[in-house]
């Protein structure tokens, strides 16, 4: 064998060997990030109580529709929290089920007034939800609690909303947190999860990219399990 066919030999060697240690590096990364972002996701999901509403077709008049029950549950809500003094998440969870009668009562009324015949469910359970940007925060995918409003065939466009900490007000509007759910948020996660979901789409790190990423491919992949 020539020296040059040597040196090259040797040339490849090395190359083969730093490609390998920055794959091995790149992996370790993504896997750090992975459980990191696995572990925020589960630390929101303890954390919040959200509300889905789902329209019985994407129609006009179903989607309309729809909205008319979000609007007259989040002011039944609203009248709910007022009797409470700074409840927690299990608390309103409480409240929510104890009244779940109410809300799938608010619905159907509003439903028949529409002169509809659809039957509308509420119940208080935990399923998943998709990447939800709203004004003052993002949420992750993943599994939360959640109050779900089925109307009709539950087959059309979903409404999506949070009940703990405050996000839903009257007319369905879907504003920023007030200083009071502010203070619970920044209390209850670590600054990494807060710096997750507060900081804005075009502000976030990279790295923040990265977990919001992992945990929706992670999701897709339970949805997946599940639906076997």
């Amino acid at each position: 064998m020539s020296k040059k066919n040597s040196g090259w030999g040797r040339k490849r060697t090395v190359v083969c060997f730093v490609t390998l240690a920055f794959l091995f590096l790149a992996l370790g990364i993504l896997m750090c990030e992975a459980g990191i972002a696995v572990k925020q996701a589960e630390e929101l999901s303890q954390a919040v109580f959200r509300l889905h509403i789902v329209a019985n077709s994407d129609s006009t008049v179903d989607q309309e529709l729809k909205l008319k029950v979000r609007d007259a549950i989040a002011v039944e809500m609203e009248k709910l929290l007022e009797t409470q003094e700074n409840p927690t998440k299990e608390e309103t969870m409480d409240l929510v089920t104890e009244n779940i009668e109410t809300f799938q009562n608010i619905g159907q009324s509003i439903v028949e007034e529409a002169g509809f015949d659809y039957q509308v469910t509420a119940m208080v359970c935990n399923q998943a939800f998709p990447t939800k940007e709203y004004l003052s925060l993002t949420l992750p995918a993943w599994d939360y609690d959640c109050l779900r409003v089925d109307i009709g065939a539950g087959e059309g466009q979903n409404w999506w909303c949070v009940l703990f900490p405050q996000l839903c007000f009257k007319e369905g509007i879907v504003g920023k947190l007030g200083p009071e759910e502010e203070g619970y948020i920044e209390d209850t996660l670590s600054t990494d999860t807060v710096e997750m979901i507060t900081v804005t789409a075009k502000e976030k790190p990279v790295r923040v990219q990265v977990r919001f990423k992992i945990v929706e491919i992670i999701q897709s992949i339970k949805e997946a399990f599940r639906e076997d």
